[in-house]
């Protein structure tokens, strides 16, 4: 009796167990779909837009390019520029690229560009998007900021070096007159020498007792003077 009652509460169990199990995987796969729809439903393509974005510019040039979401194609462009004080309007040709060059313009002026995209038998054929870009300085502040620094490092090197010059120059200057004065006060001192190319003393005199009597006139005379 015991043992038929054990029977019959694994057999539930199993039987609960299996309920469970089906449940949870019913849950799992309508969780499934439902995220599948989500994505389904995110995987639709973007607007249709188009962005300008500069790339550089110069004196007289401006670049710039043109983009349109991945799932879009372009057949051609065209680009058109005019000065914001004016009203003549320059075009380019057909473009198959998204990168063009605007040239011959003046510096330091802004311009209102205009690029147009084309592809017969779509909703966005003839789509145009205007943006404003300027040309550039012939000098930059920035470029300036740096031309002083280098000029202003160069003046302070060459005041610099000047000073310099100069301190060793008066040291020197100072150093030749203490030997000046040095030797003055020695000359003081001993006297003031003889000079070797004096006429009437000759430069080696020999004995006075090897003398000739003229020669010991002339050495007794220099002598006394």
């Amino acid at each position: 009796m015991a043992s038929y009652k054990a029977y019959a509460l694994l057999g539930l169990l199993s039987i609960w167990l299996c309920v469970s199990f089906s449940s949870a995987q019913n849950d799992t796969e309508s969780t499934t779909e439902q995220t599948t729809d989500t994505i389904l439903v995110s995987t639709e393509p973007p607007a249709f837009s188009l962005v300008l974005q500069e790339i550089e510019s110069s004196t007289s040039t401006i670049k710039l390019n043109w983009t349109v979401p991945r799932n879009y194609e372009i057949k051609y462009s065209r680009v058109q520029s005019n000065r914001i004080d004016s009203d003549a309007i320059t075009s380019s040709p057909e473009l198959t690229e998204t990168e063009y060059e605007v040239e011959d313009l003046k510096r330091e002026t802004k311009y209102n560009i205009c690029v147009t995209v084309y592809n017969e038998g779509t909703e966005y054929d003839g789509t145009q998007k205007c943006d404003t870009f300027a040309t550039i300085k012939l000098i930059r502040d920035d470029s300036l900021i740096a031309l002083f620094g280098v000029i202003g490092f160069l003046l302070l090197c060459i005041l610099g070096g000047y000073l310099c010059w100069k301190y060793q120059a008066s040291k020197h200057k100072k150093d030749e007159d203490g030997e000046e004065g040095e030797n003055a006060k020695l000359n003081n001192v001993h006297g003031n020498p003889v000079s070797i190319e004096d006429n009437d003393i000759p430069f080696i005199t020999p004995p006075p007792d090897e003398l000739t009597p003229e020669e010991r006139k002339e050495y007794e005379a220099a002598a006394r003077a």
